[in-house]
Order: C-alpha cells, then structure tokens, then sequence
C-alpha cells in the first residue's frame, strides 16, 4: 500500500498506451524500417529522445526493457516463431478490445520526498 501511495504521491507517471502490434515490434527488436513515422514518434515521446538510424539500435533496446519493466508479463510476446506470435497477438486482441497496453512513463519533473524534509 505504501509504495502506491509513494508512487502516486512523489512520482510524476504518465501512462502511454502501446498498439500491442507496436509493443510486439520492439520486444522482438524489428529492424528500424519496420516502423510506420507514427509508431516511431510515440517510442520518441516514451523516451523523451528522438530516434534515427544512428541510435535506434540503442534506444529500442531502452525501450523494450521500460515496457518488460512496466508489465514483465509482456515477455510472453518475445518469440522468433512468426506464426506462434501471430497467434499470440491474435489471442490478445480477442480478450482486450482496445488491443493497447498501458506502459507508465516517468516524466522529467516529479515531486520528491526531499523537498518535504528540513
């Protein structure tokens, strides 16, 4: 109960909804040319960062851990068997109908527990 409180208290979250086909793309590390300019400017907003060819690479890889850091479960989508992923991402979006899936972003300004103390 008391990290809840810390969290909603003292940490600046934002929730960005992810396409669960663009959550899939960057947990399975797509290449660069397999995201739409959209797809690529909603990873640029998670991350506070642009993305181009010479840092995707780094920064796909930040954001696959902040998504497997936001919802580990999602691991259950890393899979080299297109068909079995598929599958998968089919069966998700029987059971969910918005097919996205929450990822909490931490903004730049937050209040701290610091400012409170003397």
């Amino acid at each position: 109960m008391r990290n809840v409180l810390d969290e909603e208290l003292f940490e600046d979250v934002e929730t960005i909804d992810l396409d669960i086909n663009l959550t899939v793309k960057i947990l399975n590390d797509y290449p660069m040319a397999s995201f739409s300019d959209s797809e690529l400017k909603k990873i640029d907003y998670l991350l506070d960062q642009n993305i181009d060819n010479t840092n995707f690479e780094s920064y796909i890889k930040i954001t696959k851990q902040t998504i497997l850091n936001s919802n580990a479960k999602l691991i259950y989508f890393i899979d080299d068997n297109k068909e079995r992923l598929n599958i998968k991402i089919e069966c998700y979006k029987l059971f969910v109908p918005s097919s996205n899936i929450g990822i909490k972003k931490v903004k730049d300004v937050a209040i701290t527990k610091s400012i409170f103390e003397f």
